[in-house]
C-alpha cells in the first residue's frame, strides 16, 4: 500500500468519523433538548402523560434518536480501543493514545 492509499484511505475515514459526529450532534440536541421541552411538564405528570400520547410520533422519535447517539458513541469506543493501539508506530504516538484512552474510560 503506497503513501497516497494510505493518505485516501485516512481521509475517508476521518470524514466518515466526521459525518458520524455531526449526525450523534444533531440526534443529541433532538433528544436532549428539544423533546423534553415539548412534552415533559416537570410539575404536572399528567400532562406529560397526555403530551406524550398526543405526540407519540415525536416521543418515538426521541427514543430513536438517543439511541442512536448512545450506539454511534459505544461504537466509536470500541474502534477506538481495538485500532488505535495497533496502528500507533512511534513512542510519542504510543504515549498520546494511552492517555486518550485513560480520558475516555473516566
Amino acid at each position: 500500500m503506497s503513501n497516497t492509499e494510505v493518505i485516501i484511505s485516512n481521509k475517508k475515514n476521518a470524514r466518515i468519523a466526521g459525518a458520524l459526529y455531526i449526525m450523534v450532534v444533531l440526534t443529541g440536541i433532538f433528544s436532549l433538548a428539544y423533546v423534553p421541552t415539548q412534552l415533559i411538564v416537570w410539575d404536572n405528570a399528567s400532562t406529560t402523560f397526555q403530551n406524550i400520547v398526543a405526540a407519540e410520533l415525536l416521543f418515538r422519535f426521541g427514543i430513536v434518536s438517543r439511541a442512536h447517539v448512545m450506539s454511534v458513541l459505544f461504537v466509536k469506543n470500541a474502534f477506538q480501543r481495538y485500532l488505535l493501539p495497533r496502528n500507533l508506530a512511534h513512542p510519542c504516538q504510543q504515549i498520546c493514545g494511552s492517555l486518550i484512552l485513560r480520558r475516555d474510560a473516566h
